[in-house]
């Protein structure tokens, strides 16, 4: 069923309105150097008075996220405080440690909205809302355990807002409870990007091409017809001709695409250089950047692994 659903979003995709996309994953590096770093223990999250609630549950929620981590191990904090109230090193126990506090605690509840009517009776009915926002704001770094540095800090904010509806006339304010948890699940939720490597799925446009000539438009109408067929290899083949025949930017950047596709990468960046060169179009200057993005992130992840390889 999850596979028949996956086949018809990607031809919605591939066939709605408007430019025709595609998805393609990309990689990306941890927004942390943390080369070397396994093992992980979430310190208490520092918060008192307001911001105590939700410190309670920055932690918590923080150690739940990095436990479930593929490649982290997550150290008990608690372990950590013996070791080193005992005066012990933990540096054998643990590579970093996650040092957070909560910057900011707030809910606001809105006036009420409402409107009424009468029915046949003259009885009043009432359609009353309120909006309750609650907001958390925190910081982070990253303590490596064998020479005291620190990494970051990263700090975010979460909001969460509702909004709760009643048939009764309206009070002079709202009044509803501060959901804080829900607000720290929404801040902290990026904080496996910060930590590991992780994938994304982007969406690609095909660009048309501009020239008005007939016999482009006619090329690449059957490109793209090829890509929605998942022949790759062909319409790769014809993109890659179109331009060499027409010098045409648009099929140089959905040869990229395709390339892409294909999990090459670095002929993608190789075509759009190329395209850029010989014809300087500056349409062809940002998908460069983006793709030199790409592989930048991909020589982080492959330099960071060979480090950890070569430091067992």
């Amino acid at each position: 069923m999850r596979t028949k659903f996956i086949k018809i979003a990607l031809a919605l995709i591939l066939t709605g309105c408007g430019a025709t996309k595609i998805p393609v994953e990309v990689e990306y590096a941890p927004n942390l150097n943390t080369t070397g770093i396994k093992r992980i223990a979430v310190m208490p999250f520092e918060g008192s008075g307001n911001y105590a609630l939700a410190a309670l549950s920055a932690t918590s929620q923080t150690e739940k996220i990095i436990g479930g981590m593929e490649n982290i191990t997550l150290v008990d904090a608690a372990e950590i405080n013996r070791l080193q109230n005992m005066g012990q090193s933990i540096e054998g126990k643990v590579d970093a440690l996650l040092i957070g506090r909560i910057t900011s605690a707030n809910y606001n509840n809105e006036p009420p909205s409402s409107s009424s009517y009468k029915d046949k009776e003259g009885k009043i009915h009432w359609n009353t809302s309120c909006r309750t926002c609650t907001s958390v704001g925190y910081s982070y770094t990253l303590m490596r355990t064998k020479d005291g540095s620190f990494m970051g800090p990263i700090s975010r904010i979460g909001t969460y807002c509702w909004t709760n509806f009643k048939n009764e006339p309206p009070d002079l304010f709202c009044h509803s409870s501060p959901d804080y948890s829900t607000a720290v699940a929404k801040a902290i939720f990026y904080i496996p990007r910060d930590l590991a490597p992780y994938k994304l799925k982007e969406e690609r446009a095909f660009a048309e091409d501009k020239s008005g000539d007939s016999k482009i438009k006619d090329r690449m109408k059957k490109a793209l017809s090829q890509v929605k067929e998942k022949k790759y290899e062909l319409a790769l083949d014809t993109y890659l001709g179109i331009y060499e025949q027409f010098k045409s930017v648009a099929a140089a950047e959905n040869a990229s695409i395709v390339y892409e596709v294909l999990g090459d990468t670095e002929s993608a960046l190789k075509i759009m250089q190329r395209a850029f060169e010989e014809t300087n179009s500056p349409d062809a200057k940002p998908i460069i950047e983006r793709l030199s993005e790409v592989l930048e992130n991909k020589a982080k992840i492959t330099e960071s692994h060979k480090i950890e390889v070569e430091g067992k």
